[in-house]
């Protein structure tokens, strides 16, 4: 008998902590300030949102950090990572993700060398200027600009684009503006060299997506999405964004 109360307590504590698990949520992200990353405080302030946001929900989130490509591997599996924190919107996406309600902008445009007299009215001119583009693989352009035909070269980081624009073996970078401020603080001889052209050219909403094969997804959307509005009702959305020195 006592063998058998054992094993009956045993599986009511699987049970228990399967029950209790099954309220968390593992997320991807990348280090990209200054709206989240790993040194930043409370992992920045979309991560903390997204955090706030489950935990008004009853959920536990565990943050992943990777770089993009893997990190949207490894949450399109929904294995490792049930899904992606701030992610822009594309259709092909949505083949696999489930996209929650939006979070916050990110304003996108171009950097340029100081010396580079760039001028267009639309991408056609810079395709005929032949300039060429930098961006990061994996990362979704403003809407026209890669079917413009413009010549793109893909690396791996944002701070590779700058170093190239800085020796002007690119013309253009296509960036976040608040995201690359933030970088070029921390290299000066970079940042002295190149500049932000206004205007933006778009404002992309960021999202949380959750992978269409993690373990109730729709779930963790709805309840996400709920616990999001409750943070807006509230005014808290608004002291994060303060907080962390962003206007929302």
């Amino acid at each position: 008998m006592a063998k058998y109360n054992i094993y009956i307590s045993s599986l009511l504590f699987i049970f228990f902590c399967g029950a209790l698990n099954a309220k968390d949520v593992r997320l991807s992200s990348i280090d990209y300030p200054p709206f989240y990353g790993k040194n930043l405080e409370n992992n920045g302030p979309l991560i903390e949102l997204i955090s706030e946001s489950f935990k008004n929900s009853g959920y536990q989130t565990k943050i992943i950090f990777a770089p993009w490509k893997r990190g949207m591997i490894m949450a399109e599996e929904g294995k490792e990572s049930d899904g992606v924190v701030g992610a822009w919107h594309s259709n092909e996406r949505e083949n696999n993700f489930i996209y929650s309600d939006p979070i916050f902008p990110n304003r996108l445009g171009f950097f340029k060398h100081k010396n580079n007299d760039v001028k267009f009215k639309s991408y056609a001119d810079l395709v005929k200027s032949e300039y060429t583009l930098g961006t990061v693989r994996g990362y979704i352009m403003p809407s026209g600009l890669e079917e413009s035909g413009i010549r793109i070269e893909l690396v791996r980081s944002d701070i590779q684009n700058f170093k190239k624009l800085a020796t002007r073996r690119i013309d253009l970078v296509v960036v976040d503006q608040a995201y690359a401020q933030y970088v070029l603080k921390n290299i000066p001889d970079v940042e002295s060299k190149i500049e932000w052209m206004e205007p933006a050219l778009e404002e992309k909403q960021q999202y949380l997506i959750i992978s269409r094969k993690a373990i109730n997804a729709q779930q963790k959307i709805d309840d996400f999405n709920q616990g999001l509005k409750i943070l807006r009702q509230t005014g808290k959305f608004s002291n994060i964004m303060e907080k962390h020195g962003l206007v929302k």
